[in-house]
Protein backbone atom coordinates (compact mmCIF):
# COMPACT_ATOMS: atom_id res chain seq x y z
CA UNK A 1 0.00 0.00 0.00
CA UNK A 2 1.59 3.23 -0.94
CA UNK A 3 -1.01 5.89 0.42
CA UNK A 4 1.16 7.67 1.82
CA UNK A 5 3.43 8.27 -1.60
CA UNK A 6 0.09 9.59 -2.88
CA UNK A 7 -0.74 12.11 -0.10
CA UNK A 8 2.93 13.50 -0.27
CA UNK A 9 2.08 14.05 -3.77
CA UNK A 10 -1.09 15.76 -2.55
CA UNK A 11 0.72 17.94 -0.03
CA UNK A 12 2.98 18.73 -2.55
CA UNK A 13 0.83 20.26 -5.27
CA UNK A 14 0.68 23.73 -6.26
CA UNK A 15 -2.84 23.65 -5.83
CA UNK A 16 -2.65 22.73 -2.00
CA UNK A 17 0.41 24.79 -1.36
CA UNK A 18 -0.91 27.82 -2.53
CA UNK A 19 -4.95 27.73 -1.61
CA UNK A 20 -4.62 30.05 1.24
CA UNK A 21 -2.73 32.88 -1.15
CA UNK A 22 -5.74 32.02 -3.97
CA UNK A 23 -8.26 31.96 -1.93
CA UNK A 24 -7.64 35.57 -0.35
CA UNK A 25 -6.84 37.48 -3.86
CA UNK A 26 -10.00 35.62 -5.19
CA UNK A 27 -12.35 36.84 -2.63
CA UNK A 28 -11.02 40.53 -2.68
CA UNK A 29 -10.66 40.69 -6.73
CA UNK A 30 -14.47 38.87 -6.90
CA UNK A 31 -16.58 38.77 -4.20
CA UNK A 32 -19.45 38.03 -5.63
CA UNK A 33 -17.47 34.32 -5.85
CA UNK A 34 -16.43 31.90 -3.04
CA UNK A 35 -13.15 29.43 -3.61
CA UNK A 36 -12.45 26.69 -2.28
CA UNK A 37 -10.19 23.42 -2.68
CA UNK A 38 -10.82 19.97 -1.47
CA UNK A 39 -8.70 17.03 -1.11
CA UNK A 40 -9.29 13.36 -0.36
CA UNK A 41 -8.00 10.23 -0.64
CA UNK A 42 -8.82 6.92 -1.08
CA UNK A 43 -7.93 3.00 -1.06
CA UNK A 44 -10.32 0.32 -3.08
CA UNK A 45 -9.95 -3.02 -3.66
CA UNK A 46 -10.00 -5.23 -6.94
CA UNK A 47 -10.12 -8.86 -7.05
CA UNK A 48 -13.06 -11.70 -6.09
CA UNK A 49 -10.98 -13.48 -4.14
CA UNK A 50 -11.29 -16.15 -6.40
CA UNK A 51 -9.98 -15.71 -9.88
CA UNK A 52 -9.51 -17.85 -12.74
CA UNK A 53 -8.24 -16.48 -16.19
CA UNK A 54 -7.19 -18.77 -19.51
CA UNK A 55 -5.12 -17.84 -22.53
CA UNK A 56 -3.15 -19.32 -25.44
CA UNK A 57 0.23 -17.37 -26.80
CA UNK A 58 1.04 -18.36 -30.26
CA UNK A 59 4.48 -17.36 -32.65
CA UNK A 60 3.69 -18.19 -36.35
CA UNK A 61 6.54 -19.23 -38.39
CA UNK A 62 6.58 -15.65 -40.14
CA UNK A 63 6.96 -14.49 -36.28
CA UNK A 64 3.72 -13.20 -35.60
CA UNK A 65 2.36 -13.19 -31.96
CA UNK A 66 -1.64 -14.38 -31.96
CA UNK A 67 -2.70 -14.47 -28.57
CA UNK A 68 -6.08 -15.27 -27.17
CA UNK A 69 -7.98 -14.90 -24.10
CA UNK A 70 -10.90 -16.39 -22.00
CA UNK A 71 -11.41 -12.33 -20.84
CA UNK A 72 -13.69 -9.73 -22.49
CA UNK A 73 -13.26 -6.43 -24.11
CA UNK A 74 -15.81 -4.50 -21.90
CA UNK A 75 -13.94 -1.09 -23.27
CA UNK A 76 -11.52 -0.72 -20.57
CA UNK A 77 -8.73 -1.49 -22.66
CA UNK A 78 -8.14 -4.76 -22.08
CA UNK A 79 -7.48 -5.86 -25.22
CA UNK A 80 -4.52 -3.55 -25.57
CA UNK A 81 -3.05 -4.43 -22.53
CA UNK A 82 -3.07 -8.01 -23.40
CA UNK A 83 -1.29 -7.71 -26.34
CA UNK A 84 1.61 -5.00 -24.44
CA UNK A 85 2.07 -8.25 -21.78
CA UNK A 86 3.05 -10.37 -24.38
CA UNK A 87 5.73 -8.17 -25.06
CA UNK A 88 7.11 -8.89 -21.63
CA UNK A 89 8.75 -12.16 -22.71
CA UNK A 90 8.60 -11.75 -27.06
CA UNK A 91 10.08 -8.21 -27.30
CA UNK A 92 6.75 -7.22 -29.71
CA UNK A 93 3.04 -6.38 -28.84
CA UNK A 94 0.83 -9.35 -30.19
CA UNK A 95 -0.17 -9.05 -33.75
CA UNK A 96 -3.92 -10.36 -33.00
CA UNK A 97 -5.76 -10.63 -29.86
CA UNK A 98 -8.71 -12.61 -29.16
CA UNK A 99 -11.23 -12.07 -26.96
CA UNK A 100 -14.05 -13.69 -24.96
CA UNK A 101 -12.95 -17.40 -26.29
CA UNK A 102 -14.84 -19.86 -24.69
CA UNK A 103 -14.15 -22.91 -26.58
CA UNK A 104 -10.76 -22.71 -27.44
CA UNK A 105 -9.94 -24.91 -23.76
CA UNK A 106 -10.59 -28.33 -24.16
CA UNK A 107 -7.07 -29.10 -24.57
CA UNK A 108 -6.70 -28.70 -20.90
CA UNK A 109 -8.94 -31.14 -20.12
CA UNK A 110 -10.25 -28.99 -16.77
CA UNK A 111 -12.05 -30.09 -14.36
CA UNK A 112 -13.43 -28.66 -11.05
CA UNK A 113 -15.46 -29.37 -8.23
CA UNK A 114 -16.96 -27.39 -5.01
CA UNK A 115 -17.44 -23.60 -4.36
CA UNK A 116 -13.60 -22.08 -4.71
CA UNK A 117 -15.00 -19.64 -1.74
CA UNK A 118 -16.27 -22.21 0.92
CA UNK A 119 -14.23 -25.15 -0.19
CA UNK A 120 -12.38 -26.65 3.17
CA UNK A 121 -8.88 -27.18 2.78
CA UNK A 122 -9.40 -30.69 3.41
CA UNK A 123 -11.39 -30.96 -0.04
CA UNK A 124 -8.90 -28.28 -1.53
CA UNK A 125 -5.95 -31.18 -0.78
CA UNK A 126 -7.95 -33.85 -2.13
CA UNK A 127 -9.36 -32.46 -5.28
CA UNK A 128 -5.99 -31.08 -6.08
CA UNK A 129 -4.17 -34.70 -6.63
CA UNK A 130 -6.13 -34.98 -9.51
CA UNK A 131 -4.13 -33.44 -12.00
CA UNK A 132 -6.60 -31.91 -14.01
CA UNK A 133 -8.21 -30.13 -11.37
CA UNK A 134 -8.79 -26.41 -10.65
CA UNK A 135 -10.68 -24.55 -7.61
CA UNK A 136 -12.42 -22.77 -10.61
CA UNK A 137 -12.82 -22.93 -14.39
CA UNK A 138 -12.88 -19.35 -15.70
CA UNK A 139 -14.57 -16.15 -14.50
CA UNK A 140 -16.39 -13.25 -16.17
CA UNK A 141 -14.51 -10.10 -16.74
CA UNK A 142 -15.34 -8.20 -13.36
CA UNK A 143 -14.50 -6.88 -9.99
CA UNK A 144 -11.28 -4.69 -12.01
CA UNK A 145 -9.17 -8.17 -12.70
CA UNK A 146 -8.53 -7.42 -16.40
CA UNK A 147 -4.41 -6.24 -16.00
CA UNK A 148 -3.85 -7.78 -12.99
CA UNK A 149 -5.59 -11.54 -13.34
CA UNK A 150 -6.17 -11.61 -17.15
CA UNK A 151 -3.01 -10.23 -18.32
CA UNK A 152 -0.27 -12.79 -15.72
CA UNK A 153 -2.08 -15.36 -17.65
CA UNK A 154 -1.00 -14.23 -21.11
CA UNK A 155 2.78 -13.14 -19.99
CA UNK A 156 3.16 -16.89 -18.47
CA UNK A 157 2.24 -18.30 -21.37
CA UNK A 158 4.44 -15.98 -23.53
CA UNK A 159 7.20 -16.39 -20.95
CA UNK A 160 7.17 -20.22 -22.00
CA UNK A 161 7.09 -19.71 -25.65
CA UNK A 162 9.85 -17.56 -24.89
CA UNK A 163 12.14 -19.88 -22.59
CA UNK A 164 11.50 -23.27 -24.60
CA UNK A 165 11.04 -22.15 -28.12
CA UNK A 166 12.45 -18.62 -29.16
CA UNK A 167 15.49 -18.98 -26.56
CA UNK A 168 16.55 -22.15 -27.69
CA UNK A 169 16.40 -21.14 -30.91
CA UNK A 170 18.39 -18.25 -30.43
CA UNK A 171 21.01 -20.47 -28.87
CA UNK A 172 21.04 -23.24 -31.98
CA UNK A 173 21.58 -19.91 -34.22
CA UNK A 174 24.13 -18.07 -31.92
CA UNK A 175 25.84 -21.47 -32.08
CA UNK A 176 26.80 -21.84 -35.82
CA UNK A 177 29.70 -20.53 -36.44
CA UNK A 178 30.08 -17.98 -33.31
CA UNK A 179 30.58 -20.05 -30.31
CA UNK A 180 30.86 -23.75 -31.71
CA UNK A 181 28.55 -26.16 -30.62
CA UNK A 182 27.00 -26.00 -27.38
CA UNK A 183 29.23 -23.56 -26.05
CA UNK A 184 26.74 -20.43 -26.13
CA UNK A 185 24.14 -22.70 -24.22
CA UNK A 186 27.29 -23.12 -21.31
CA UNK A 187 27.53 -19.46 -20.81
CA UNK A 188 24.19 -17.43 -21.64
CA UNK A 189 21.17 -18.13 -19.59
CA UNK A 190 17.50 -17.15 -20.63
CA UNK A 191 17.09 -14.26 -17.98
CA UNK A 192 20.30 -12.90 -20.22
CA UNK A 193 18.40 -12.53 -23.05
CA UNK A 194 16.55 -9.31 -24.28
CA UNK A 195 14.80 -7.68 -26.73
CA UNK A 196 16.31 -4.45 -28.42
CA UNK A 197 14.22 -2.67 -31.24
CA UNK A 198 12.43 -6.06 -31.77
CA UNK A 199 15.64 -8.29 -31.90
CA UNK A 200 16.86 -10.53 -29.12
CA UNK A 201 20.51 -10.08 -28.15
CA UNK A 202 22.64 -11.39 -25.03
CA UNK A 203 26.37 -10.59 -23.98
CA UNK A 204 27.17 -8.94 -27.01
CA UNK A 205 25.58 -11.63 -29.62
CA UNK A 206 23.87 -11.04 -33.04
CA UNK A 207 20.55 -9.44 -32.47
CA UNK A 208 17.96 -11.96 -33.95
CA UNK A 209 14.92 -10.61 -35.14
CA UNK A 210 11.70 -13.10 -33.61
CA UNK A 211 10.73 -13.81 -36.98
CA UNK A 212 13.68 -15.56 -37.56
CA UNK A 213 13.64 -16.94 -34.37
CA UNK A 214 10.38 -17.96 -34.54
CA UNK A 215 11.09 -19.77 -38.00
CA UNK A 216 13.64 -21.50 -35.98
CA UNK A 217 12.14 -22.82 -33.33
CA UNK A 218 9.62 -24.45 -36.02
CA UNK A 219 12.28 -26.16 -37.68
CA UNK A 220 13.21 -27.35 -34.68
CA UNK A 221 10.14 -28.71 -33.06
CA UNK A 222 9.85 -26.34 -30.49
CA UNK A 223 7.60 -25.10 -27.80
CA UNK A 224 5.62 -22.66 -30.16
CA UNK A 225 2.25 -22.38 -28.02
CA UNK A 226 0.97 -21.96 -24.55
CA UNK A 227 -1.90 -22.59 -23.11
CA UNK A 228 -2.23 -21.76 -19.57
CA UNK A 229 -4.95 -21.22 -16.69
CA UNK A 230 -4.42 -20.07 -13.89
CA UNK A 231 -6.06 -19.09 -10.14
CA UNK A 232 -6.29 -16.75 -7.77
CA UNK A 233 -6.72 -16.46 -4.50
CA UNK A 234 -5.37 -12.97 -3.07
CA UNK A 235 -2.35 -15.45 -4.32
CA UNK A 236 -1.60 -17.33 -6.91
CA UNK A 237 -1.47 -20.94 -7.67
CA UNK A 238 1.72 -22.58 -8.59
CA UNK A 239 3.30 -25.39 -10.15
CA UNK A 240 5.62 -27.55 -11.74
CA UNK A 241 5.80 -29.00 -14.99
CA UNK A 242 8.33 -30.96 -17.04
CA UNK A 243 8.65 -29.47 -20.90
CA UNK A 244 11.43 -30.55 -23.00
CA UNK A 245 13.19 -32.72 -20.31
CA UNK A 246 13.47 -29.65 -17.61
CA UNK A 247 10.88 -28.95 -14.76
CA UNK A 248 9.41 -25.37 -15.14
CA UNK A 249 7.78 -23.88 -11.76
CA UNK A 250 5.34 -20.68 -12.93
CA UNK A 251 2.24 -19.44 -11.23
CA UNK A 252 -0.16 -21.65 -13.37
CA UNK A 253 -1.60 -24.57 -12.39
CA UNK A 254 -2.10 -26.01 -16.06
CA UNK A 255 -0.68 -26.22 -19.11
CA UNK A 256 -0.89 -27.75 -22.68
CA UNK A 257 1.63 -26.87 -25.70
CA UNK A 258 2.46 -26.85 -29.21
CA UNK A 259 5.26 -27.81 -31.16
CA UNK A 260 6.91 -26.31 -34.28
CA UNK A 261 5.25 -26.94 -37.59
CA UNK A 262 7.42 -29.45 -38.38
CA UNK A 263 7.09 -31.37 -35.68
CA UNK A 264 8.62 -35.20 -36.26
CA UNK A 265 7.09 -38.28 -35.31
CA UNK A 266 8.56 -38.16 -31.43
CA UNK A 267 7.19 -35.04 -31.13
CA UNK A 268 3.73 -36.23 -33.01
CA UNK A 269 3.35 -38.90 -30.63
CA UNK A 270 2.49 -36.80 -27.43
CA UNK A 271 0.07 -34.64 -29.10
CA UNK A 272 -3.59 -35.24 -27.84
CA UNK A 273 -6.31 -35.12 -30.55
CA UNK A 274 -6.75 -31.63 -29.70
CA UNK A 275 -3.47 -31.21 -31.66
CA UNK A 276 -1.77 -29.96 -27.83
CA UNK A 277 1.06 -32.05 -25.70
CA UNK A 278 -1.07 -31.64 -22.31
CA UNK A 279 1.23 -31.79 -19.33
CA UNK A 280 0.86 -33.29 -16.17
CA UNK A 281 1.43 -31.08 -13.24
CA UNK A 282 3.48 -31.84 -10.27
CA UNK A 283 4.09 -30.05 -6.52
CA UNK A 284 0.90 -27.76 -7.13
CA UNK A 285 0.28 -25.54 -4.56
CA UNK A 286 -2.94 -23.77 -4.33
CA UNK A 287 -3.38 -20.84 -2.24
CA UNK A 288 -4.82 -21.66 1.47
CA UNK A 289 -8.39 -21.82 1.71
CA UNK A 290 -8.17 -19.81 4.67
CA UNK A 291 -7.11 -16.74 2.34
CA UNK A 292 -10.79 -16.28 1.84
CA UNK A 293 -11.36 -15.78 5.12
CA UNK A 294 -8.64 -12.60 5.49
CA UNK A 295 -11.13 -10.45 3.03
CA UNK A 296 -9.48 -8.35 0.25
CA UNK A 297 -6.03 -7.72 0.45
CA UNK A 298 -5.62 -5.73 -3.38
CA UNK A 299 -5.66 -2.28 -3.06
CA UNK A 300 -4.86 0.39 -5.29
CA UNK A 301 -4.82 4.23 -4.04
CA UNK A 302 -5.70 7.60 -5.99
CA UNK A 303 -5.82 10.87 -4.67
CA UNK A 304 -7.27 14.34 -5.65
CA UNK A 305 -7.35 17.55 -5.21
CA UNK A 306 -10.14 19.65 -6.56
CA UNK A 307 -10.47 24.03 -6.49
CA UNK A 308 -13.90 25.14 -7.25
CA UNK A 309 -15.22 28.52 -7.40
CA UNK A 310 -18.77 28.87 -6.80
CA UNK A 311 -21.20 32.19 -7.25
CA UNK A 312 -22.91 33.14 -4.61
CA UNK A 313 -26.18 34.63 -6.13
CA UNK A 314 -27.06 31.66 -8.15
CA UNK A 315 -24.75 28.32 -6.10
CA UNK A 316 -23.70 27.54 -9.34
CA UNK A 317 -20.81 25.66 -8.73
CA UNK A 318 -17.16 25.78 -11.57
CA UNK A 319 -14.13 23.69 -11.21
CA UNK A 320 -11.44 25.58 -11.96
CA UNK A 321 -8.32 23.34 -11.42
CA UNK A 322 -7.87 19.73 -10.31
CA UNK A 323 -4.81 17.24 -9.80
CA UNK A 324 -5.31 13.36 -9.25
CA UNK A 325 -2.58 10.93 -8.86
CA UNK A 326 -2.75 7.40 -9.25
CA UNK A 327 -0.84 4.14 -7.97
CA UNK A 328 -1.63 1.51 -10.16
CA UNK A 329 1.53 -0.92 -9.71
CA UNK A 330 2.67 -1.13 -13.37
CA UNK A 331 0.67 0.78 -16.22
CA UNK A 332 0.70 -1.24 -18.89
CA UNK A 333 -1.10 1.12 -21.41
CA UNK A 334 -0.45 4.71 -19.45
CA UNK A 335 -2.37 6.57 -22.10
CA UNK A 336 -5.42 4.55 -21.24
CA UNK A 337 -4.63 4.50 -17.75
CA UNK A 338 -4.74 8.26 -17.76
CA UNK A 339 -8.16 8.02 -19.72
CA UNK A 340 -9.86 6.21 -17.38
CA UNK A 341 -8.84 8.52 -14.57
CA UNK A 342 -10.46 11.55 -16.62
CA UNK A 343 -13.32 9.53 -17.31
CA UNK A 344 -13.69 8.59 -13.85
CA UNK A 345 -12.94 12.26 -12.44
CA UNK A 346 -16.14 13.27 -14.99
CA UNK A 347 -18.07 10.37 -13.51
CA UNK A 348 -17.13 11.69 -10.07
CA UNK A 349 -18.75 15.19 -11.08
CA UNK A 350 -21.81 13.34 -11.75
CA UNK A 351 -22.26 11.79 -8.99
CA UNK A 352 -21.51 14.54 -7.10
CA UNK A 353 -23.38 17.70 -8.47
CA UNK A 354 -25.62 16.70 -11.29
CA UNK A 355 -26.72 13.68 -11.43
CA UNK A 356 -30.15 12.58 -9.79
CA UNK A 357 -32.92 10.16 -10.10
CA UNK A 358 -36.14 10.53 -7.87
CA UNK A 359 -37.74 7.25 -6.28
CA UNK A 360 -40.71 5.75 -7.06
CA UNK A 361 -43.40 8.17 -9.37
CA UNK A 362 -41.84 10.96 -11.28
CA UNK A 363 -38.94 8.61 -11.35
CA UNK A 364 -37.30 6.70 -14.58
CA UNK A 365 -39.48 4.09 -13.77
CA UNK A 366 -42.38 6.48 -15.81
CA UNK A 367 -40.64 5.85 -19.00
CA UNK A 368 -40.19 9.32 -20.16
CA UNK A 369 -36.66 10.06 -18.53
CA UNK A 370 -33.71 10.61 -21.04
CA UNK A 371 -30.88 13.00 -20.84
CA UNK A 372 -33.28 16.05 -20.87
CA UNK A 373 -33.80 15.15 -17.35
CA UNK A 374 -31.35 12.78 -16.44
CA UNK A 375 -28.37 15.47 -16.11
CA UNK A 376 -24.73 14.17 -16.86
CA UNK A 377 -21.96 16.40 -16.85
CA UNK A 378 -20.90 18.02 -19.92
CA UNK A 379 -17.60 19.41 -21.05
CA UNK A 380 -18.56 23.15 -19.43
CA UNK A 381 -18.48 21.22 -16.19
CA UNK A 382 -15.13 19.69 -16.30
CA UNK A 383 -11.74 21.33 -16.07
CA UNK A 384 -10.79 20.07 -19.33
CA UNK A 385 -7.52 22.14 -20.06
CA UNK A 386 -6.81 21.96 -15.48
CA UNK A 387 -6.98 18.51 -15.16
CA UNK A 388 -3.33 17.11 -14.26
CA UNK A 389 -3.51 13.39 -13.77
CA UNK A 390 0.08 12.03 -12.58
CA UNK A 391 0.73 8.01 -12.01
CA UNK A 392 3.02 6.88 -9.56
CA UNK A 393 6.27 4.70 -10.92
CA UNK A 394 5.80 1.16 -10.29
CA UNK A 395 8.11 -0.23 -7.45
CA UNK A 396 10.52 -1.88 -10.15
CA UNK A 397 10.30 -3.92 -13.43
CA UNK A 398 8.73 -7.27 -11.54
CA UNK A 399 5.83 -4.61 -10.42
CA UNK A 400 2.88 -6.13 -11.16
CA UNK A 401 -0.24 -3.93 -12.53
CA UNK A 402 -2.72 -3.40 -10.32
CA UNK A 403 -7.08 -3.34 -11.17
CA UNK A 404 -7.87 0.72 -11.03
CA UNK A 405 -11.59 0.75 -12.32
CA UNK A 406 -13.55 2.64 -10.03
CA UNK A 407 -10.53 4.22 -7.75
CA UNK A 408 -10.29 6.93 -10.46
CA UNK A 409 -14.13 8.10 -9.20
CA UNK A 410 -14.28 7.58 -5.97
CA UNK A 411 -12.11 10.46 -4.46
CA UNK A 412 -13.76 13.15 -6.70
CA UNK A 413 -17.02 12.77 -4.47
CA UNK A 414 -15.30 13.56 -1.49
CA UNK A 415 -13.02 15.96 -2.74
CA UNK A 416 -16.23 18.15 -4.97
CA UNK A 417 -18.18 18.22 -1.22
CA UNK A 418 -15.21 19.16 1.17
CA UNK A 419 -13.73 21.64 -1.40
CA UNK A 420 -17.80 23.07 -1.02
CA UNK A 421 -17.41 23.08 2.35
CA UNK A 422 -13.90 25.07 2.18
CA UNK A 423 -15.62 27.96 -0.18
CA UNK A 424 -18.73 28.78 1.85
CA UNK A 425 -18.54 26.93 4.95
CA UNK A 426 -21.30 24.41 4.56
CA UNK A 427 -21.24 20.57 4.89
CA UNK A 428 -23.32 18.73 2.12
CA UNK A 429 -24.24 15.15 2.92
CA UNK A 430 -26.84 14.52 0.51
CA UNK A 431 -25.56 14.24 -3.34
CA UNK A 432 -26.20 15.86 -5.60
CA UNK A 433 -25.32 19.12 -4.42
CA UNK A 434 -26.85 21.13 -7.23
CA UNK A 435 -27.28 24.78 -6.89
CA UNK A 436 -30.67 25.40 -5.78
CA UNK A 437 -28.96 23.05 -2.45
CA UNK A 438 -26.00 25.72 -2.36
CA UNK A 439 -28.27 29.07 -2.93
CA UNK A 440 -30.41 27.83 0.01
CA UNK A 441 -27.78 26.99 2.04
CA UNK A 442 -26.06 30.53 1.70
CA UNK A 443 -29.61 32.14 2.70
Amino acid sequence: MRTQEVLDKLAGHRIWIGRAAEKTRRNAQYPDKAYGVGVACVNKDYGGGADAALAKVEITPEGQILVTSSAVEIGTGLSTAIAVRAADHLGARADRVTMGALAEWTPLRLQTSGNPYTITQAEQNAAASNPRWVPRLNVSTYASIGAHVHTHVVAEAARIVYRFGVWPAALAIWGQGVMGGQAAGQYLRPEDGQFIDGALTAAGMQPLPLARLALKAHEMDLVTTAMAHSFNRWNWAVAAFEILGARWEAPIDALAVQYGHGAGADRRALLNSDGFHLLDRFSAQFPNTLFQRFGTNYVAACGSIAAVEIERSTGAVKIVDAYTVLECGRALVPEAVSAQAQGGFAQGVGFALTEYLPLLEGGPGDGDWNLDRYRVPRASDLPLWNLEVELLPPLGPTDVPKGIAEVVMIPIVPVLLNAIYDAVGRRFTKVPVTAAAIREALG
